[in-house]
């Protein structure tokens, strides 16, 4: 008899809110079926007086093009709000994305969450 072992969830998302900026730790894959929750959390994090956001890429493995121009338009809430996106912990594969797309000009880049956090204190 075989047993059906439940699959992770293809997203998921965390939200940390801090007095000028937010931390959202994405898990999985950034497609267009998963983009509207990832939407969501970005503009739930760029509420009230948060003007930043860090986006902790440690754990997402694919981010497709529908994910990409989510991150621009974040930057530019964050750049109407005077504040800014900032990456922790992207993976290989995907910053030969943000490479080829020269992310590099519009983000800055650090290894961790908590790194990123305190570029922005």
């Amino acid at each position: 008899m075989a047993f059906d072992t439940p699959s992770p969830p293809a997203f998921a998302v965390a939200l940390e809110t801090f007095a000028t900026f937010a931390v959202i730790r994405a898990e999985g894959s950034i497609t267009a079926a998963t983009l509207p929750t990832f939407e969501q959390e970005i503009r739930q994090a760029l509420g009230d007086d948060r003007r930043s956001l860090v986006l902790d890429f440690s754990t997402v493995s694919f981010i497709s093009s529908a994910g990409l121009g989510a991150l621009m338009v974040a930057r530019g809430l964050a750049s109407e709000r005077g504040g800014e996106v900032l990456f922790a912990g992207v993976g290989a594969p995907i910053q030969k994305v943000f490479d080829l797309l020269d992310y590099g000009s519009f983000f800055r880049s650090f290894p961790t969450a908590d790194e990123a956090a305190k570029a922005l204190e």
